[in-house]
């Protein structure tokens, strides 16, 4: 039976706000899905801003990694422009396939940040081999309930 549904965008600021090593951190999370791209601002730990744009280059390319990049950039400088004193500490990648194997590393290099994919937290744990949260975000943050737990 169906009890609710929610939002993208509402399950990663819920995962966000319920994983501790992220709490008071600025950071990006963005997510790859297919051709779609969606990076989230968190400010000292509030949700800032979001942006979804659709990649016109093909994924595992350069291309595709300069308009990953560039999107990025664009959150930084808005942090910037809020005239926060806090750097991002991190930008996360989630959804990451086997074509997108070096675009941490460019990403990284070109803006000068540190970028991973999305780490596994131990508050968060998956009787399955295989799991792992960047690759799962949103059925993950959606099985979360707001206080803490897991929902029924």
């Amino acid at each position: 039976r169906l009890q609710s549904i929610d939002i993208s965008l509402s399950t990663v600021v819920h995962l966000a706000q319920y994983l501790p090593a992220l709490a008071g951190k600025t950071f990006v999370i963005s997510v790859l899905d297919g051709s779609s791209l969606v990076s989230s601002l968190f400010a000292e730990g509030h949700y800032a801003l979001t942006n979804r744009t659709r990649l016109l280059a093909e994924r595992g390319t350069p291309e595709a990694a300069m308009e990953v990049t560039n999107m990025i950039s664009s959150m930084i400088q808005f942090n910037r422009a809020q005239q926060r004193d806090t750097a991002l500490s991190a930008i996360y990648l989630c959804g990451l396939g086997e074509a997108d194997g070096a675009l941490c590393g460019m990403i990284s290099s070109a803006l000068n940040a540190p970028v991973a994919p999305l780490p596994d937290f131990p508050e968060i744990q998956a009787d399955c081999n295989g799991y792992h949260l960047g690759a799962l975000l949103y059925p993950t943050g959606n099985l979360l309930r707001k206080g803490g737990g897991r929902r029924g």
